[in-house]
């Protein structure tokens, strides 16, 4: 598609080697921000800079700085990346259940070639209900509330994800009430 010549298609058809270089470079720098391996170092710099600022964080981000807009549109694609617990419910959940079948699928690989499971990778072991609780707290928190300053529209995700959170927390004590009676009964 790229290779056509199709004038429809020709969007950067007027940009400077300059202007392409700096797009393909920011294009980059999101795609590998996404990388949960520097997740924390990502966050932790976003966050110190929030910090400083106030509660709008008008004063820290300027949207007319490229660093600023570099700095933000990572965090934004971070957060579409890892953020599925912040939609509405049924759909949080559901997708909660295929990554994880995911993880678990990729944990039995690992088992057949006598590898040790990677982290939340072993069915045995993993309980989504607990590890999505987790999930939430040390990873969706952290990232949406300082986003949230610079992007005021996020508040209603961390509502939905103090929701899903607390949906887990039904599923969890339903359960373990379950299990409860379960064993009252034998």
């Amino acid at each position: 598609l790229l290779n056509r010549e199709d004038g429809d298609l020709a969007w950067d058809e007027e940009w400077t080697e300059d202007q392409i270089f700096k797009f393909r470079k920011l294009c980059i720098s999101m795609v590998l921000a996404t990388d949960m391996a520097r997740h924390f170092e990502l966050l932790g710099k976003f966050k110190a800079r929030v910090a400083e600022c106030d509660d709008a964080c008008t004063d820290a981000y300027d949207p007319a700085e490229s660093k600023d807009r570099e700095s933000v549109l990572v965090m934004a694609i971070k957060a579409c990346d890892i953020g599925t617990q912040g939609k509405k419910w049924k759909l949080a959940r559901k997708w909660a259940t295929i990554v994880q079948e995911e993880f678990f699928s990729q944990g039995d690989k690992e088992k057949m070639l006598g590898m040790l499971p990677s982290p939340l990778c072993d069915r045995e072991a993993v309980d989504i209900v607990k590890s999505q609780i987790g999930f939430i707290d040390a990873v969706l928190f952290p990232l949406y509330e300082p986003l949230s300053k610079v992007l005021p529209e996020l508040k209603s995700v961390l509502a939905q994800l103090e929701h899903s959170k607390s949906m887990y927390e039904q599923e969890l004590a339903t359960r373990r009430q379950n299990s409860r009676e379960k064993s009252k009964t034998r």
